[in-house]
Order: C-alpha cells, then sequence, then structure tokens
C-alpha cells in the first residue's frame, strides 16, 4: 500500500522559518557574552592573529550568512509578497521611490 504525502502547509513552513530567524540574535548574543567568549582569550594565534579574534569574527560572519540564507528563505516562502515598481521603475522597491 502507497502512502500519500500532503504537500506541506506552507504557513508552517514559514513559521518554521521564521522561529528559526529568531533564534539567530539569541544565539549570537549567547555565542558572544564574556563568559563563553573567555574561553577563547588564551594565547594561542593563527597566523599572528589571536584567537579571540578570530572567533569573533567567524562568529560574527556567520551570524550574517545565516540571518542572509534565512532572510532569502523567508522572501521565497512569502506567497502574497510581489516587488512593486518604485520610482525608477525597477522591481525593487516598495512603490514610493525610496530605496534604501
Amino acid at each position: 500500500m502507497t502512502e500519500i504525502k500532503e504537500k506541506p502547509d506552507s504557513n508552517a513552513h514559514r513559521r518554521k522559518w521564521q522561529e528559526a530567524a529568531l533564534i539567530v540574535p539569541v544565539l549570537g548574543l549567547c555565542l558572544l557574552i564574556p563568559p563563553f567568549i573567555s574561553i577563547f582569550s588564551i594565547k594561542i594565534s593563527f597566523f599572528g592573529v589571536p584567537l579571540i579574534v578570530l572567533y569573533i569574527f567567524l562568529v560574527w560572519i556567520t551570524l550574517i550568512l545565516t540571518t542572509r540564507f534565512l532572510s532569502i528563505k523567508l522572501m521565497q516562502n512569502d506567497p502574497g509578497q510581489e516587488n512593486e515598481p518604485d520610482a525608477d521603475g525597477n522591481g525593487n522597491g516598495n512603490g514610493n521611490g525610496d530605496n534604501l
């Protein structure tokens, strides 16, 4: 007997990405608080760069890339949002000419 796989609810799928987007700042805060970051304040360096500096920049760039990935996923899962042309005729604006 073959099971019929139902298409996942798009709202549930979007909610999953929204919850992940809420976790990113909390995780970033936890990774950068002084008690946790002090673990990396040992006298080890890679190519002359202290370990703590590498750790901070790796956490920082990981948070940026994760946020970008999640924003793309959230925009893909938003069926009601269409790009309205801005004053220049591009489809990237919000329709009022502001391109910030």
